[in-house]
């Protein structure tokens, strides 16, 4: 029995020895873990935060694993691979930064572990969406404020029109300010070709706009208009400022004096008033004045207002109230600006002219009675139409009466009338005659009438030839009264 069992193993070993040999192994138990996603989007970009993924061989982490992600459009197949990311501080965040993508666009992802020959997986996709993009609208625009009283300059610096820090093109600028919170805004505009420059400045207030107040606050602000349609409007409020007291100064002349008709004119040319070194001479408030005082005095008379106008003072008065034969002085002056400054010409003099004694104005001549002569055959009124050839150039006329008296209106050496009165005799067509002042007349004359002409011809001189035809006295003859005159020549 017990050989029986020898054989029986002897054989059985036999045979084991005559088959292949075989190898006998067990598979490792390999495990992808892979954690939660947190995605946070902009509107190019996603920031993917997911928890470290690994791998398990036989509950031992494989260390050399390779992390990496995928993304994809949802419009497209093409996936993009992402092998680089960060750590963060917890060691168990990696932290995947994705840039350049499209705005409101619809993404998917996953995290992929390669394992080498342990084999490659990836986790469950997830969706983000890219959100709009909001545009970053700035200005760095500064300002510096140099003040004066009636006026200001702003220096504005870095004018620029911000998208997402980019300049754009500037259509407008426009500067506005007031003096309180609850006032209408002042503006001035400058275009945008102007705004090239790295500074700009701007003088309010702007031409034709009422000056700033003395002493003021006021507040300042800008409004940028970019060239674009639809950008908004940018506005900066800026530091507010304060005037100061504006510096009143004046260019006044000396006095032009003049004396007519009893009548003192006092003008000054050339008058201007300087607000800051600016020629302002309307601005509100600003008087004129005219004063005087007896040369030698102490006491300047009180300010009499003047008319200003177009650069020139005047002031007309009365000289009854200043002494006769004495000397006076005038000066001009002119208040202005908050602090009421008062800026004076040099003194100018004038001596009051004595007091003239009335001129009794001459009597009218009386005309002489009627004579016994008889000239009716000449009488009438005459006017000289020609004198030795030629036409006169001075004015003469006769009225003659029927019984010897002879009126002689002339205008020879004035152009006011002159008035004579004669009594006359004739004797064979020679005519003479004496003025009612006793003056007999320069010579005789021979007369001849004519159909309608007159012709007087002097005894004395026959070249001495008067026409005289009918006519007319001249309106103010006989309208206006006229005082008796004592000319040096006389016609007749």
């Amino acid at each position: 029995m017990k050989r029986l069992i020898y054989i029986l193993l002897s054989a059985a070993v036999m045979m084991v020895a005559c088959e292949p040999e075989q190898i006998i192994t067990n598979d490792p138990v390999v495990e992808f873990t892979f954690g939660k996603v947190r995605i946070e989007t902009t509107d190019n970009s996603a920031d993917i935060f997911v928890d470290m993924p690994y791998i398990t061989i036989d509950g031992q982490r494989y260390t050399d694993a390779v992390v990496y992600m995928e993304y994809w459009s949802i419009s497209s197949d093409v996936k993009h691979k992402v092998t680089e990311y960060s750590t963060l501080e917890d060691g168990a965040t990696i932290h995947f930064a994705l840039t350049g993508l499209e705005q409101l666009t619809q993404y998917n992802m996953h995290v992929v572990l390669d394992g080498g020959n342990y084999g490659t997986e990836h986790s469950d996709s997830n969706q983000f969406n890219t959100k709009e993009h909001v545009f970053s609208y700035s200005t760095p625009i500064s300002c510096e404020v140099d003040t004066r009283g009636l006026y200001a300059d702003i220096t504005l610096k870095d004018v620029a029109y911000l998208v997402d820090d980019q300049r754009a093109e500037i259509t407008m600028l426009t500067f506005k300010y007031k003096r309180t919170a609850d006032a209408a805004w002042m503006t001035t505009n400058i275009d945008g070709d102007a705004l090239l420059d790295s500074k700009e400045i701007v003088r309010i207030p702007a031409e034709g706009e009422a000056w700033l107040e003395e002493n003021s606050d006021y507040m300042i602000s800008a409004e940028i208009v970019a060239a674009e349609e639809g950008m908004p409007t940018l506005t900066v409020d800026f530091d507010g400022f304060k005037t100061s007291y504006a510096e009143v100064t004046a260019n006044i002349s000396r006095p032009a004096l003049t004396i007519e008709d009893e009548m003192l004119t006092i003008a000054i040319e050339n008058v201007e008033v300087l607000f800051d070194g600016i020629s302002i001479p309307d601005y509100p408030g600003t008087n004129y004045y005219i004063a005087y005082r007896k040369a030698g005095g102490n006491e300047w008379s009180a300010p009499i207002a003047a008319e200003y106008a177009e650069g020139t003072m005047r002031h007309t008065m009365s000289i009854e109230t200043l002494d006769r034969g004495k000397v006076y002085e005038f000066r001009a002056s002119v208040e202005a600006g908050a602090k009421r400054t008062l800026c004076t010409s040099e003194v100018a003099s004038i001596t009051i002219p004595e007091e003239e004694t009335p001129v009794t104005p001459p009597t009218p001549p009386t005309p002489p009675a009627p004579g016994d002569t008889d000239t009716s055959d000449i009488a009438g009124t005459w006017r000289l139409a020609e004198w030795r050839g030629e036409e006169p150039s001075f004015d003469v006329y006769l009225d003659i009466t029927a019984d010897g008296i002879v009126t002689l209106w002339q205008r020879i050496t004035t152009r006011e009338w002159e008035l004579y009165y004669s009594t006359v005799s004739i004797d064979n067509s020679i005519i003479s005659g004496v003025y009612s002042d006793g003056v007999a007349w320069s010579t005789s004359y021979s007369i001849s009438l004519g159909e309608d002409s007159m012709t007087w011809v002097a005894t004395n001189d026959s070249t001495d030839i008067s026409v005289y035809v009918p006519a007319e006295l001249p309106t103010d003859l006989l309208t206006e009264s006229h005082d008796a005159t004592r000319a040096v020549t006389r016609f007749l």
